[in-house]
């Protein structure tokens, strides 16, 4: 019995590869380079978080706090409904719906330096159980100072 030769097969597979075969292949080597410093100008601006506990009837947060961008993170750790508000310098925000005992949300202003009310506007919170604080406002660049000599 006479067997096929496998010769014609390897040739028709090893043609095309030859073919390929005069081309060099470049890697790349690691650099040791370090990459460019950002643009001054382009830096971003750092945005304060401050944690907001709710509770009947306080609210638990730093009176002071530093200008600029600040997310307030906001926890209502009491058994009733609460919601917060800053009043002061052109603002008037609230969260949009009241936080239920447990719930949380977060509240994103850019402040200015001066002073804000902020407080809860659910019912008479506020009024008739105090549930407000008056919120002092530093220039970012002062902030450090006047917070370590209070």
């Amino acid at each position: 019995m006479n067997k096929p030769s496998i010769l014609p097969i390897l040739l028709a597979l090893a043609l095309p590869l030859a073919a390929c075969g005069g081309a060099e292949v470049e890697t790349a080597e690691p650099t040791t380079e370090t990459p460019a410093p950002m643009d001054e100008g382009a830096a971003t601006t750092e945005r304060n978080t401050v944690d907001v506990v709710l509770t009947e009837y306080e609210i638990d947060m730093p009176a002071s706090l530093p200008s600029g961008p600040t997310t307030f993170s906001i926890t209502n750790s009491g058994t009733m409904e609460h919601n917060f508000e800053v009043e002061g310098q052109g603002i008037e925000e609230e969260l949009a719906e009241d936080l239920q005992p447990g719930g949380s949300a977060t509240l994103d202003l850019t402040l200015q330096p001066g002073t804000y009310r902020v407080y809860c506007p659910v019912e008479d919170h506020a009024e008739a159980h105090g549930m407000e604080l008056q919120l002092t406002v530093t220039p970012d660049d002062a902030s450090a100072a006047g917070t370590a000599a209070r």
